[in-house]
């Protein structure tokens, strides 16, 4: 294809990210860990706890494994259905 990249822009950036994100990121996790900072809130939190709500029915567990399988289906279907119809 002749948007592809070419193998060598491929091999370009794994070496980039080998050589400069990840020991970055690997030396930024070290010196964090190493770091003493005590987590000081701007706001004396509240002793009791507070009351939660009923969770409505369009946030249940079913309702929402319904419509997670649902909306990408019809979507699916409505395409292939333009594209074959």
């Amino acid at each position: 294809s002749t948007s592809a990249l070419p193998l060598n822009m491929v091999f370009m950036i794994i070496f980039v990210f080998a050589v400069v994100t990840f020991p970055l990121s690997i030396l930024g996790s070290m010196r964090a860990k190493k770091q003493d900072n005590e987590f000081k809130p701007p706001c004396p939190p509240n002793v009791k706890p507070r009351e939660l709500p009923e969770i409505p029915w369009y946030r249940s567990t079913v309702f929402q494994m319904l419509m997670a399988g649902f909306l990408p289906f019809s979507a699916i279907y409505i395409e292939l259905h333009y594209i074959f119809a």
